[in-house]
């Protein structure tokens, strides 16, 4: 399944269990060679050390011993990549590993007596028979030799295919992610709307200047929120445009009395943040989330600063009169807010604090700086009061 989601997501599929191995790199044949070259250094000392305790070796010995063990390396060196290519394959799997593995043992005995038979060519080892006893321990040492390279070439096949399933669930997760996140960014809560247009069908023939401002206002709203719908963050600059038009359409509709402040510095204005986060923040404050409604009159304050080191603050704060809600607890709805800049930002720092009930601040990481820093995906953290 997570195969199938990563190919409708566009997603190239490298490897398909049993039919298709990955590719070794240069930098992989090199590794080969390496380990190969290293298996003669280890063996020619293992061997040397084994005859050093039995008596003290000639100089001849040990140049033989050393050139054996080069050669044998060497044969396996040019064996191996004939061995990957005959598992690739014969590749086993479920229903076909009692016949496949009985092709390998075959395969395997083939290769190791070829093997020996290249090192009893160069005479290094004196003159034995192919299939002697001496042999016999070499070719048996050589089947295991098989077996391992073709356990490793499986694993290989094994890694990149749960990699690729990896891949491909990360794929389908940012996807889902993206999908609720434009759903987020389009929905107005019902009670906002429908209030308001109850309120537009009494007021339409008492206050006409009032009924268009507000029609304008709303349509402002809808507007702005469907303009950027389609997009993960935005800058202060529109996000403050669609904040000020949401609060003149409380204002005007069902929250007479309702005002925004604005003390933004001109230098944060084009910080890019979560499409409709301080939106969702003022929401919560205007409408009362968690059970806990608001007098009509509500002062909503936006500051935003920059800090040093780069980074932008920005505090959303919403004063009501004589402190009727000073002690009301946060409301619920922070936990949108804090789900919304999660969906949002996957590669930057935005970190949300709630000093108390009606007092959100937005801690938005300057980008430039932190590219430059480190490249690694940075964390959202949401504090509470």
């Amino acid at each position: 399944m997570a195969n199938s989601g990563a190919q409708s997501l566009g997603g190239p599929q490298s490897v398909r269990p049993g039919r298709e191995s990955p590719r070794l790199s240069a930098r992989g044949w090199l590794t080969i060679v390496g380990v190969w070259a290293f298996s003669a250094v280890l063996w020619s000392l293992q061997v040397y050390y084994f005859t050093f305790t039995r008596g003290d070796p000639t100089e001849g010995q040990q140049v033989q011993y050393v050139l054996t063990h080069l050669v044998s390396a060497a044969a396996w060196a040019l064996f191996t990549p004939m061995v990957l290519w005959l598992a690739r394959r014969l590749r086993i799997g479920r229903r076909n590993w009692p016949w496949r593995t009985a092709i390998h043992a075959v395969l395997a005995v083939g290769v190791a007596t070829a093997h020996v038979a290249i090192v009893r060519f160069t005479g290094l080892m004196g003159d034995f028979d192919l299939f002697s006893p001496l042999s016999f321990n070499q070719i048996s040492g050589n089947v295991f030799i098989y077996f391992a390279l073709l356990a490793w070439s499986h694993g290989r096949d094994f890694y990149a295919w749960y990699r690729e399933r990896d891949v491909a669930a990360a794929r389908l997760e940012a996807a889902i992610a993206r999908s609720r996140y434009q759903t987020l960014c389009v929905q107005l809560r019902p009670q906002f709307l429908l209030g308001t247009i109850e309120l537009l069908a009494r007021v339409v023939h008492e206050d006409e200047n009032r009924t268009e401002r507000l029609i304008a206002r709303l349509a402002d709203v809808l507007r702005l929120t469907l303009d950027a719908a389609g997009e993960r963050e935005t800058s202060l600059r529109r996000e403050l445009e669609l904040v000020r038009a949401y609060v003149d359409v409380h204002d005007l509709g069902v929250r007479p009395g309702t005002s925004l402040t604005l003390h933004v510095s001109p230098d944060t204005l084009s910080v890019r943040l979560p499409n409709r986060l301080l939106r969702t923040l003022i929401d919560d404050l205007l409408t009362g989330s968690g059970g806990v409604v608001p007098p009509e009159s509500v002062a909503v304050t936006v500051e935003s600063e920059r800090l040093v080191g780069g980074a932008t603050r920005v505090r959303v704060h919403a004063a009501i009169p004589d402190g009727e809600l000073a002690d009301a607890g946060r409301p619920g709805g922070w936990a949108e807010a804090v789900e919304k800049a999660t969906l949002a930002e996957r590669d930057r720092k935005v970190s949300l604090y709630f000093p108390d009930s009606m007092t959100a601040i937005v801690l938005l990481a300057d980008r430039d700086a932190d590219a430059a820093r480190d490249s690694a995906p940075a964390l959202l953290s949401a504090q509470p009061a």
